[in-house]
């Protein structure tokens, strides 16, 4: 099998899979990530040395980031080869598994993680194919033989439809990628078919009428909630800096869990991925989690990533590129640090996201008196004129607009003591943030 893009978020975890189960891999990529190759190779992975398709492969797997007129694309085409897209070859994975499917508009990559990271505390040999790198230690994918596998389900190409999980979790059910669904309903009626495939069980954020609506009319299995009022809960009760303690109730077997990250979204989400291992695990529905269930969740990159941290500066990257995600993790940062002068750094990610949602950019980005805006980063895009960081700046009147690196440089030269700087977007400001971090300090991680 040849993977397009090996070296990516998401590519890298699925080709490591593969190659755990038997398969052999050629992998490509454009962008050279020499740690990413070097765990592939470690692994049995072979670099694709010249732009033709080797011999003997059985298809091309791609990421949306390949365009369909990439030679090494009409060169399968040419010879009859199968051709998938990532999300689809993932679901031809997983029809031969019990899936236990994250999906969501936010969340899914934190919720997948730390779903596995319940899964090594419970020593359930379930398989899993991340989305994203932990920081140390966890391979971003797993292959066991076991008949369990739990993925995060990307909706945003459509592929989300070839999925016929076992449980599914929803997260959230917020309208993004306004390319592949023109409307919120698109959407929702896609979540509807989703729960209409599902054979065992659905979990859903409580207080969300339109999706127990949905799940009223097309959920063919029991569904449940997860959330201060739901089936299952959890509570925070102390927290202090990125550390939040949990209080379990409802179905859960009552306890503490700690929880080693920030934000009142990340105790959605470990709800979420609790819920989910004690219902999919437990023949009666509960399972006991010790109050060190999460000790060993080494955090993701690029998800509340700390890359310095010293008596007088913080500095983290975030993947958040959604009007949404963004409100969140400012507000999980400030309650956390709430005597740090905040700066922020965003690079917006794709025309049509920021121009669809720039009123929303606005309303969150507003507030801040630290703010710069990079370039958008257009992944796969043409240039769309209102959709670009100028048209975007002209609603944020105390925003600076950082052009290259030495801006960036000039914007953060007089920070004060005891400041927390955010690196946020899903570009490439994160090579940004660990450029600029370079020399400052001993990171943490």
């Amino acid at each position: 099998m040849l993977f397009l893009g090996s070296n990516g978020m998401g590519m890298a975890p699925l080709a490591l899979y593969w190659l755990e189960s038997g398969g052999c891999v050629y992998g490509h990529d454009a962008q050279r990530r020499p740690e990413v190759e070097a765990a592939l190779q470690a692994k049995g992975l072979e670099r694709l040395q010249a732009p033709r398709l080797p011999e003997g492969i059985g298809g091309v797997v791609h990421t949306a980031a390949i365009p369909q007129e990439a030679p090494l694309l009409q060169q399968a085409r040419r010879l009859g080869l199968p051709v998938w897209r990532r999300g689809e070859f993932l679901a031809q994975v997983a029809q031969k598994k019990r899936l236990i499917a994250i999906v969501g508009s936010h969340g899914k990559t934190t919720t997948t993680a730390l779903a596995i990271s319940l899964m090594y505390a419970l020593n359930l040999p379930w398989e899993y194919v991340l989305g994203a790198f932990f920081q140390k230690n966890l391979p971003p994918a797993r292959c066991t033989g076991s008949p369990w596998l739990v993925a995060e389900i990307d909706e945003s190409d459509g592929t989300i439809e070839g999925f016929n999980p076992e449980y599914t979790v929803i997260l959230n059910h917020d309208w993004d990628h306004p390319t592949q669904y023109p409307c919120a309903a698109a959407f929702n009626a896609c979540l509807g078919r989703l729960m209409a495939r599902t054979q065992s069980g659905i979990l859903l954020p409580q207080g969300e009428p339109l999706l127990q609506g949905l799940a009223n009319e097309h959920a063919r299995c029991p569904w449940r909630t997860y959330g201060p009022t739901g089936d299952y809960i959890a509570m925070p009760v102390a927290g202090s800096g990125s550390t939040q303690t949990l209080v379990l109730g409802g179905l859960f077997e009552k306890g503490l869990v700690t929880l080693p990250l920030m934000g009142a979204f990340n105790v959605h989400n470990a709800t979420a991925a609790l819920a989910a291992i004690s219902w999919a695990s437990g023949a009666s529905g509960r399972t006991a989690f010790a109050p060190e269930s999460f000790k060993d969740f080494p955090g993701l990159q690029r998800r509340q990533e700390c890359l310095l941290d010293t008596p007088e500066l913080s500095v983290y990257t975030d993947y958040a590129h959604h009007p949404t995600e963004l409100q969140a993790l400012l507000e999980g940062l400030q309650v956390a640090f709430p005597q740090k002068t905040l700066y922020v750094l965003f690079e917006p990610h794709r025309y049509t996201r920021t121009r669809t949602y720039k009123a929303a950019f606005s309303a969150v980005l507003a507030p801040l008196d630290h703010l710069g805006l990079l370039d958008v980063y257009p992944a796969s895009e043409a240039y769309i004129p209102d959709g670009d960081t100028p048209s975007l700046l002209k609603t944020l009147p105390k925003a600076r607009y950082l052009a290259d690196f030495k801006a960036v440089e000039a914007f953060l030269s007089d920070i004060p003591k005891n400041s927390l700087v955010l690196f946020a977007g899903a570009g490439t400001i994160h090579q940004t943030a660990a450029q600029w971090c370079r020399g400052r300090g001993k990171g943490r991680v």
